[in-house]
């Protein structure tokens, strides 16, 4: 939680950003503290389901960020 807590506040730190320097800088920052969330959450799917169901968790996990914004709409 705190990772993606800085993930955002360093891409809103870029957005306002006015000279290139403190673009990089900031996406830097954004990438390093931004890892960490990607790589705890397929961990974490490795400890909760087992080695027949990881594959569907997985890939589960990594296409609800792509479809959210298209499937959003549709519980409405």
């Amino acid at each position: 939680m705190v990772g993606s807590l800085a993930f955002c506040l360093v891409n809103i730190g870029t957005a306002m950003s006015t000279d290139i320097s403190t673009i990089l800088g900031l996406r830097f920052l954004a990438g390093f503290v931004g890892s960490a969330p990607i790589s705890v959450g397929g961990a974490t799917l490795m400890e909760l389901y087992g080695p027949d169901e990881v594959p569907y968790a997985i890939a589960f996990y990594a296409v609800s960020g792509v479809c959210g914004p298209i499937l959003g709409p549709v519980s409405n």
